[in-house]
This record gives C-alpha cells, structure tokens and sequence, in this order.
C-alpha cells in the first residue's frame, strides 16, 4: 500500500515538461457550416448560442471556453457544444493526448446566434503514455531513455513498447540495456556494479616467506617465488561494492557491527561469498566468470568434517574475470611488486604508517585508502581486515611449494588468509604471516581484495 502511495504521488507531481510527450489532437480539412437548424439554447445573459459539433471516431472529449461551454450534447461521434456568440478561444481535452487549443478566427469561424459548424477531430496513431518506474541501485543514477538525456530521476511517461535505457554513474559500470513498457510492465530494477580501481602488477620473483626472522614455522622455507602479470584492487572490497550484489542476488546483507557502511571494508563474509562476488561482478563487467560453482556436488578436497556447504569451487584458466588472488600473488602485490623496498609491514617498517591494528584502529574497521599505501600504490594490505585467498592452507607448504605461481596445497580444512586485521597485533600485520580459517566461516575481522588477469583477453 505505502508503495502505491509513493507512486500516486510521484505522478501528481509529475514535471510538466514529461507530458510533452503525450500525442497532438489536430483539426482534419476546414470547418464547416451547418445546414441543418440547431437547437435554441440560450446562454447566462439570455442570448441564443451558436453551436459546434464536433465530429471523431473517438469518444470522452471535454471542452471549455473563456465564457465557460453553456451546453453539451454527448453523441457518440457527433458531441454538440453550445457556445456563447461571440466565444472566440475553445480548448479541447482527451485523456492521453496534449490539450488542443482553437482560436475559431483562424479557422474562419465567428459565432452568430443559432448558427452551426461542423468540425473533424484526428489525432496521431495513440500510443498509449504510461507512467513508468525505473529504480536503481545506487541512487543518483543518470537515465539516458532512447537516447534522450532524462537526467537524474526515477518516474518517467513512456510510450508503450521497446525502450532502449542507458544508467551512468561515475564509480559504477555503465548500463545499456532494453526494456519493454505495457500495462503489466511500468516498474523496472536496475543494480549498477562498482567500478573497482584495478592496480597491475608487473610479474616478477621474490623471496617469498620470512626473511626477517621473526615469523612463525609456516612461513618458511624462504623460497624463490615467480608470478605472471595481473591486476589487483587498489583497496579492499567495500561494503558499498558488495551491497550492490546483495541488492541484486537476494543475498541477506553482512552485519556491519554498527560501524557503518559505504567505503568501509566488507567483513562478515565466507570464501564462499567471496566466490560468488566475483562471478557476479565478472557478469556486470562483461567479463567471463572465472569460477565453476557447484552446489549440489561436495568437494573431495575439501576435509572439513564441519563445514556443511562443501561447494565445488573449481577456477577456468582461461577467464579474464575477476577472482581471489593467490596466495603467491598476494604476497608479492603486498611486498610492492617490482617496486619492492623489502618493508615488513606492505609499504613501510613503521606499522602506524600503513595498517590499522589492535593499537590504533579503537577496536573497529576504518575507510579504506586512509592510511599510506605501499610501493604500488595498493592500500591496507597490512591492517584493516584480513583477506581472503584462493589457495588451501597448508602448513608445510612451503617445503613443496612451486616455483612458477604456485597455487596452494591440493586439499584442506582451510583457506588462507593474509594482511592482519583492526583486531590484530604487528606480528599479523607482517607482509610473510600466514593464517587461515574454515571456508564457510566468516568474521568482522575478515574481508577480501579481489584480482584479474588481463582484462582484455576473452571478453564473451
């Protein structure tokens, strides 16, 4: 009921200038005067009226005049208007159509008592003008309809039939697609996917593991690591980016503790979610899906005896969407790349510079991007939240690991996690620390980054 309401209201205050779409009422051939007697109709100041009938194929016209219209005569095809004698303006309304003035002296008409005229009314071909709905997600979306600039808003008057809609937004994926308006369809739901700021990363070797020597047993052997190129998100996933999946898929909201929202990081979310977030913005973006999820089928590898969900979860190779990062390419984009200074922490040796922990983050999340990034340019890959990782943990990888992008042990209880969180200590913090947690398990300490190999290749 209260979304009716919304919507009745919306169209009484409708803007004027949406109706000049409406169809024009138009006078077919010249007026004509009538041979027949009219009826004595007699006006306010007991004067006898002249009178026009007007002659369509259409029915439900009104009419009106400066001094008012003294009588009508409701005939199908033929309505009869008596007017004062020396009425000189008509105006004429049909639902659906622009209102249609007369001014009888260019037409050759000047009324005189008890005198007629006959006049045909046409119209353009009606189609018919629908009050139209279009939502998005997020707000302040600019709606370009058939090519015509409608700016920013949400309730338009449409033509029934095909209807080519553009959304833009800055931030946000652009949206071109068709709709079709009729009766059963007037209100439409758009959801406009986030436009991620992507940082490539140059592939190279490194040193991955503790150099330091403060980690734990894990992180070593240091072993000599290579990646290819990819691109890696500038900052961890937001809550703004991955409500707009919610909003889309139906999926219930994270809780976001009460810390808010917008540019924050995502957290409450499993590597399950995860998954799915990426195919879904992989789809939005045009991409191809770099994951095969199947639900239905539990997955051998995984070894959790509590996780209920088991997915198969396997990644296409040769999708250009976009996906978790490895653990291997994590480590390497945290350390900064080929740009690397060899920090403990990603982008500095001073944790306070780059990471929000236990000891500066008063216990919560904090926007992304507010603490200095590393030598990439990538931020918050030390602090803030921990992030997921496609591989499987295992905690004696590292003693078999490959050398060339190296993708995790083949099977486990656990993904991995990476980068320390507002919850955590320096030592998480720590660009080589390894850690890990069931995959259906999620956490306000926990969120994601997401990567992509080069966007350009295999586009469906």
């Amino acid at each position: 009921m209260l979304r009716f309401f919304q919507l009745f209201m919306l169209i009484v205050f409708l803007p004027v200038s949406l109706f000049a779409q409406l169809s024009q009422l138009h006078i077919a051939g010249k007026p004509e005067t009538m041979t027949t007697t009219i009826q004595e109709v007699r006006d306010i100041n007991g004067r006898i009226c002249a009178a026009i009938q007007f002659i369509s194929d259409m029915e439900g016209f009104k009419y009106d005049s400066y001094n008012g219209i003294v009588k009508m005569i409701d005939t199908r095809g033929k309505d009869m208007v008596f007017l004062s004698p020396d009425e000189r303006v008509l105006q004429i309304y049909h639902s659906g159509y622009q209102p249609l003035k007369i001014i009888l002296a260019e037409y050759g008409i000047r009324l005189t008592s008890q005198q007629g005229w006959k006049i045909t009314l046409t119209a353009e071909k009606k189609f018919s003008q629908i009050p139209v709905v279009i939502d998005t997600y997020p707000d302040s979306i600019t709606v370009t309809i058939d090519d015509n600039d409608y700016g920013v808003g949400k309730l338009f008057i449409l033509a029934t039939g095909n209807h080519k809609i553009q959304l833009s937004k800055p931030g946000f994926a652009p949206i071109t697609d068709s709709i079709t308006v009729d009766k059963e369809h007037s209100q439409f739901e758009f959801v406009m996917a986030p436009q991620l700021d992507m940082v490539f990363v140059k592939g190279g070797s490194f040193q991955m593991g503790d150099i330091f020597g403060d980690g734990d047993e894990d992180e070593k052997p240091v072993h000599k690591v290579k990646v290819n190129d990819f691109y890696i998100s500038k900052y961890e996933v937001t809550f703004a980016a991955y409500d707009a999946f919610c909003k889309e898929t139906g999926k219930v909201k994270p809780n976001d503790k009460g810390w808010g929202r917008g540019e924050r990081p995502v957290i409450n979310i499993s590597w399950y979610d995860t998954v799915e977030f990426c195919n879904w913005l992989s789809k939005k973006h045009g991409f191809k899906a770099c994951y095969q999820i199947d639900k239905n089928r539990i997955d051998p590898n995984n070894e959790c005896k509590w996780d209920d969900l088991k997915w198969t979860v396997t990644r296409d190779f040769s999708a250009n969407g976009y996906r978790l990062p490895t653990e291997a390419e994590w480590e390497y984009a945290c350390r900064g790349g080929n740009k690397s200074n060899n920090y403990k922490y990603s982008g500095s040796n001073n944790v306070d510079e780059v990471a929000w922990y236990d000891k500066n983050s008063g216990r919560k999340t904090h926007l992304v991007g507010t603490k200095k990034s590393n030598e990439l340019g990538i931020y918050d890959m030390s602090g803030n939240v921990g992030e997921w990782c496609a591989d499987w943990y295992d905690a004696d990888y590292y003693e078999n690991s490959q050398q060339e992008n190296p993708r995790g042990a083949n099977s486990s209880k656990y993904r991995v996690l990476r980068g320390g969180s507002w919850d955590d200590d320096t030592l998480f913090c720590r660009v080589a620390n390894r850690y890990w947690l069931f995959p259906y398990g999620s956490s306000d300490f926990i969120g994601f980054r997401v990567v992509q190999d080069s966007p350009k290749k295999n586009k469906p």
